[in-house]
């Protein structure tokens, strides 16, 4: 299989992950109680700031192909930094609960970042950087199924 291949599905995989988080948070439930409402208001959170990220995506297939314009992949990067910046109010107080809010906090920074250095290879025609950009958003999108199976272990109703 050609390189190019494999860096196109690690891109289309790790950029549009973001979309499940959301469905996971909220279709799992989280049991009773205070921790219950605490990881409903973390998935509302999540879901009212993932829109335009959705959006961004849904408008311009070509970002999760890899063959997106720099300046898209700049946008998408500005969009998961505000998913980050939101999610980091979401106020919740149990322990296990702030943990996983600051993991998907800094989760949707990194990916900002490796969006941002999608954009800029792209433009540069930088393919090692285009390379390591897409290995990053491979290696978030491992982070991220990481975070699911906490969110579910720690939400899901026992």
């Amino acid at each position: 299989m050609p390189r190019h291949h494999h860096a196109t599905a690690a891109l289309r995989s790790g950029v549009r992950w973001l979309t499940l988080v959301g469905a996971l948070l909220v279709s799992g439930g989280c049991g009773v109680g205070e921790r219950a409402n605490q990881c409903n208001a973390l998935a509302r959170q999540v879901n009212e700031a993932l829109a335009p990220v959705k959006q961004q995506l849904d408008e311009h297939p070509e970002l999760a192909r890899g063959s997106g314009a720099p300046e898209h992949y700049a946008e998408l990067a500005r969009r998961y930094t505000t998913l980050s910046q939101s999610t980091g109010a979401a106020q919740v107080d149990d322990p296990r609960i702030v943990d996983l809010r600051d993991d998907f906090v800094k989760l949707f920074e990194e990916t900002s970042d490796a969006c941002g250095d999608l954009g800029q290879s792209r433009s540069k025609n930088d393919l090692s950087a285009r390379a390591r950009a897409v290995r990053e958003l491979k290696r978030l999108e491992r982070r991220q199924e990481s975070l699911l199976r906490t969110a579910k272990a720690l939400c899901e109703p026992r």
